[in-house]
């Protein structure tokens, strides 16, 4: 019983301290990056374990107050919110989707299914990552053409790079510029782009990115992957402190929270999922992981989030409504 105990004592205090160290050193070491992924993961085991250990002996107070506090610690990560406290009911609200649409599956009826679903649905924005046809190509804006008039959302950007079928894409009821290409330089599906959107008499900026993917086939190494993801985070971040509008970042940015990538992106805004509750809910669908992002400004209010499953992407879309000042 003993021996169990103190287990459990190393367990909690080597998670918290390798999680922690994952922030100061990501940039080396692919593997503590990760860490932070399996929080909800050691969390349940915990608990689990924690409840055999009461059953055993009911004598281990200071092992159930450490614990307490170690699954404390994780779940703040991905519970708690920033929001702001103060609600003003407004007469207008904006309403945002991003999704990663996994290139469709390559199926066309999944292209024409979102569009329908985005129409019913009465969004605003839609920023898509990996959109495209190959059935288009090489003529690859008439996809962005035809999902633009099926949807209902008539302003329209999308750009792959040259010799790439599929890139991020934005879809707007309102007015859109292309602002900047933050990154974007060669043959990839992974983009950063920034538009700016006329609503309601004023110039809202909105980045669309799918950062650098985990390359698990070791084509390329993991460790080479998240430097590079590194360099698109801080484009995303020199872009944001320069722009004279408000900013909202949203896209599959491929980190988790309590990464230094996340720390970064969130800095100064609110993660809208923490905000409504919904940290803990996974944005991918073949592990329990958030890796998708809504970043709003912390003046804006956030009315409603809700995770939509509008295709059989791998990943859900992030559906949210704004109040703005």
């Amino acid at each position: 019983m003993r021996y169990l105990f103190f287990v459990l004592l190393i367990l909690d205090v080597a998670w918290w301290s390798l999680s922690a160290f994952s922030v100061l050193r990501w940039e080396r070491w692919f593997f503590l990056e990760l860490i932070p992924a399996f929080d909800i993961v050691a969390v349940i085991a915990h608990f689990m374990l924690l409840i055999v250990l009461v059953v055993i002996d009911k004598r281990i107070g200071v092992l159930l107050l450490v614990s307490l506090l170690w699954m404390g610690l994780l779940a703040n990560r991905h519970l708690a919110t920033n929001g702001s406290e103060e609600v003003v009911e407004h007469s207008a609200s904006l309403r945002l989707m991003t999704l990663n649409v996994q290139q469709f599956g390559h199926r066309d009826e999944e292209y024409l299914e979102l569009a329908r679903w985005v129409k019913e649905a009465d969004i605003d924005v839609l920023c898509l990552q990996e959109f495209g046809l190959m059935s288009e190509w090489p003529e690859t804006r008439l996809a962005a053409e035809r999902f633009a008039a099926a949807s209902g959302l008539r302003n329209a950007d999308f750009d792959p790079f040259p010799g790439s079928v599929y890139g991020t894409a934005i879809f707007s009821r309102y007015p859109i510029q292309i602002d900047s290409v933050i990154q974007g330089s060669e043959p990839s599906i992974n983009q950063v782009k920034a538009h700016r959107l006329y609503w309601r008499k004023q110039w809202i900026t909105i980045v669309n990115g799918h950062l650098e993917s985990y390359n698990f086939e070791k084509k390329t190494p993991n460790d080479s992957v998240i430097q590079v993801r590194i360099k698109q985070a801080k484009a995303m971040i020199s872009y944001a402190q320069s722009s004279a509008h408000p900013l909202l970042i949203c896209g599959d940015m491929n980190t988790v929270p309590g990464s230094k990538n996340y720390e970064l992106l969130a800095h100064g805004r609110q993660d809208v999922q923490k905000v409504a509750g919904l940290g803990m809910m996974a944005t991918y669908r073949h592990f329990p992981v958030r890796i998708d992002y809504v970043f709003c400004p912390l003046d804006w209010q956030v009315r409603s989030v809700h995770l939509e499953t509008p295709i059989s992407s791998d990943h859900f879309g992030i559906l949210c409504e704004f109040w703005l000042p």
